[in-house]
């Protein structure tokens, strides 16, 4: 199904109440195995599950930046009314910015989000596909240190200790600045673990967080 011109999944259990928007990893699409560990249990809990895909992976066009993925993130939001929102690395990153400019998003969960934006555009190449040439201009209208802190969202948030792309340094000084309510849980591994426990540990947490904050 289409919402807003973008690729969605809308996955609703019977008599569902609760409703949570994923957002991928970097140009990640929603049928994403990963994707389907996490949320699968989001669904057997009985929350009614929002997954879609960014504008850059469904038309092969390399253009992207945080402005665009953040607004269509927000026109689902619009779309869906009260929500929590469940971002994953590059959809932590938008998931944490669209927690202050919304107050239909209740609860946030971020698994390794992009955290420090100079870290990220320096740690590797970023100058090819999905990016445009000149997406660091965009992403100087941002910084997660000052941004993510403004919002009053209930904010989850995994790191991993040996996670090279999102540093759990980042992490823990993003969580100082945040207000309560906030938790970070930190896992021994990298950046995607692949570990039936720890996989099995974020759907736990997840859904203990969307239970309470929902």
């Amino acid at each position: 199904m289409q919402i807003n011109g973008l690729e969605c999944d809308l996955i609703e259990p019977k008599d569902y109440e609760k409703t949570v928007i994923m957002v991928n990893g970097l140009n990640q699409s929603r049928k994403r195995p990963q994707i389907t560990k996490l949320t699968q249990p989001l669904i057997d809990a009985g929350f009614c599950l929002l997954k879609w895909d960014y504008r850059s992976h469904t038309s092969g066009n390399p253009t992207k930046t945080i402005t665009e993925d953040l607004n269509d993130l927000m026109s689902l939001i619009d779309h869906i009314g009260e929500c929590g929102v469940y971002g994953t690395s590059w959809g932590g990153q938008i998931a944490l910015q669209a927690a202050p400019r919304s107050n239909k998003i209740k609860a946030v969960v971020a698994r390794v989000p992009v955290t420090d934006l100079e870290y990220f555009k320096s740690h590797k190449e970023r100058t090819s596909p999905p990016f445009v040439l000149d997406y660091s201009q965009d992403f100087d209208r941002y910084n997660t240190y000052e941004d993510a802190p403004k919002s009053k969202v209930p904010t989850l948030i995994f790191s991993g200790t040996t996670d090279e792309s999102c540093l759990l340094g980042h992490h823990r000084k993003l969580f100082k600045l945040m207000d309560e309510p906030k938790k970070l849980v930190v896992y021994e591994g990298p950046h995607d673990p692949d570990d039936e426990e720890t996989m099995a540990r974020f759907g736990k947490d997840a859904i203990e967080w969307f239970n309470r904050y929902l």
